[in-house]
């Protein structure tokens, strides 16, 4: 089934599901045989959902904030 989000740089297959713990879109083989095997794999629509409230949350956190970004980058 094709999304129209492009394929997988590994395993050339299409984006089927979002990663929940690394946050990222995944391909089949990515979740059968690759780095996101056992991770908790969610539909698309599912997917947005969650990074909306992730970001949602990390704004309140105040994780967006110049203070906080340059406190990280500097960290790095």
């Amino acid at each position: 089934m094709e999304y129209g989000l492009g394929k997988c740089p590994v395993h050339d297959r299409p984006y089927e599901g979002l990663c929940k713990g690394c946050e990222v879109i995944v391909c089949p083989s990515c979740v059968l045989f690759g780095d996101h095997k056992k991770h908790d794999i969610v539909s698309f629509r599912e997917g947005a959902m969650y990074l909306r409230k992730a970001i949602d949350n990390r704004m309140y956190k105040g994780y967006f904030k110049k203070e906080f970004t340059k406190a990280k980058i500097l960290e790095i």
